[in-house]
């Protein structure tokens, strides 16, 4: 892994991360964690990219829904591929981190309302990794999904396994205990129908299209 990790860092200027950790030390409670153990969340993207056996292939499109800072699409770059993320959180020191970490960031409502923006064309792999499911208390989905969580979750994702590729994968990561609802596989199942198969593995819900 620390090989793996050098390679991932090399070329990144740790000084302008640890000048942005200065000017910027309280990172606020959504995002303490990812800010001051960044190091800790950069390996979690390798673990990621290699459950999804990038580290054995090349130039595959790729978008990370929901990428926080980053440091996925930095990964995925880095072994060879195109990613880019999409991302709509306001943290003021984020843009910052992102030009250090030289990857492509899209300003976009991410959301069970919401859908990709049709500039993009289509992927490779379209990925959930940091994204979750909005259904707490006041937040911006909680309306929708507060009765029936599937329904507005799986409209999500039937949006998005049509801007895959044929051959495609969709890969959510499931980051709450009491998320039982996500993780039948008899409606991933309904949800995929013909177009390719599920696979729910630990925390990993995988969807691989049909050539």
């Amino acid at each position: 892994m620390n090989s793996v990790y050098s390679m991932i860092m090399d070329g990144v200027d740790v000084s302008a991360i640890t000048a942005l950790r200065q000017k910027h030390p309280n990172a606020g409670p959504k995002s303490f964690l990812k800010w001051c153990n960044w190091e800790r969340h950069v390996e979690q993207a390798i673990a990621n990219a290699r459950y999804l056996k990038l580290n054995e292939s090349k130039g595959k499109r790729i978008l990370d829904v929901g990428c926080g800072f980053g440091y996925f699409v930095r990964v995925c770059n880095v072994l060879g591929h195109h990613a880019e993320g999409i991302e709509d959180t306001k943290i003021p020191y984020r843009e910052d981190l992102q030009r250090i970490l030289d990857i492509r960031i899209h300003r976009h409502r991410v959301g069970v309302d919401s859908v990709l923006p049709d500039g993009l064309g289509n992927f490779d792999i379209i990925t959930l990794h940091s994204f979750g499911t909005p259904i707490v208390p006041g937040g911006p989905d909680y309306a929708a999904m507060r009765q029936d969580p599937w329904t507005p979750y799986s409209w999500m994702l039937n949006k998005m396994l049509c801007r895959l590729n044929p051959g495609g994968i969709l890969d959510d990561i499931v980051h709450f205990d009491r998320m039982d609802w996500l993780c039948c596989q008899d409606q991933w199942d309904a949800l995929v129908g013909d177009r390719g198969n599920t696979t729910i593995h630990c925390n990993h819900i995988t969807v691989r299209l049909h050539e």
